[in-house]
């Protein structure tokens, strides 16, 4: 097995893991929502409460929800800087390495080229 060939595999692994381990908290979120839902005696349970109240705990929910999703989201970029960073490196040396073997590689001149220098 050539290293790209181990590399891919590898890669095809890890992308198994982290998608079994979402699935995994997936499963978990929706389980303890679940859970507090039926805690909670259903949804509008405080029927007196004011509309302006009612919207001020909707949006803040919201707010709350997509704040923890900013976080997450920088949290996931920041810890993939090194695989991105060591991916770009790879392929870098993966491009002077062709340009080196290209250089070698030329191809052969024309006879009609060869016979005009004489």
């Amino acid at each position: 097995m050539t290293n790209s060939e181990q590399i891919q595999v590898q890669t095809l692994g890890y992308i198994k893991q982290v998608q079994d381990a979402t699935l995994k908290l997936v499963n978990t979120i929706y389980e303890n929502w679940t859970s507090v839902l039926r805690q909670a005696g259903g949804v509008g349970a405080n029927i007196d409460a004011q509309p302006a109240e009612i919207i001020d705990r909707t949006f803040g929910f919201s707010a709350q929800m997509l704040e923890a999703q900013r976080a997450f989201t920088c949290s996931l970029i920041q810890a993939s800087a090194p695989t991105v960073h060591a991916t770009e490196h790879v392929a870098d040396l993966t491009d002077e390495l062709g340009a080196k073997r290209a250089a070698r590689h030329r191809p052969a001149e024309p006879v009609a080229q060869l016979r005009a220098r004489r």
